[in-house]
């Protein structure tokens, strides 16, 4: 596997389920309801943000290893 185009579509689905919660967060603060298909989209954006943030911790803390 490419790591160049792995971490690019990383980013791509980070900025698109970030792009969804915050269209969430913008009915939300308007005082209306999400419809149940809007929440589902919404735990689906969330799910992928931890998966993606695991894996940024996971690469991160690997790289920061030294081995002598």
């Amino acid at each position: 596997m490419r790591l160049d185009l792995y971490l690019a579509e990383t980013a791509r689905i980070a900025t698109t389920q970030q792009a969804i919660l915050g269209q969430a967060r913008e009915v939300m603060a308007s005082g209306r309801a999400l419809s149940q298909l809007e929440q589902a989209g919404m735990l689906h954006a969330l799910r992928w943000s931890a998966i993606v943030g695991l894996r940024n911790r996971i690469v991160h803390d690997y790289m920061n290893i030294h081995t002598s």
